[in-house]
């Protein structure tokens, strides 16, 4: 039997999935490797996020800038 390809960057990937509200977060900004649809739907599919930190995240991940710059004021 073959080893699986990629397998860490799977792996890491279904963990995020089970993680809690604040360590998907920190999760989310330390793995640049996955692709704006991997996270989106990581966001929209986990089942820790309150509504509104779903909505956050996903600002956050479109347009980290900006979310950046208004939790400055």
């Amino acid at each position: 039997m073959e080893p699986i390809p990629d397998r860490d960057f799977i792996d890491s990937y279904v963990k995020a999935f089970y993680l809690p509200e604040e360590a998907l977060e920190k999760w989310i900004k330390d793995h640049k490797q996955y692709t704006l649809k991997h996270i989106v739907g990581l966001i929209n599919q986990s089942p820790s996020l309150t509504k509104k930190t779903r909505q956050r995240l996903l600002q956050f991940v479109e347009d980290p800038e900006g979310l950046r710059n208004k939790n400055k004021s």
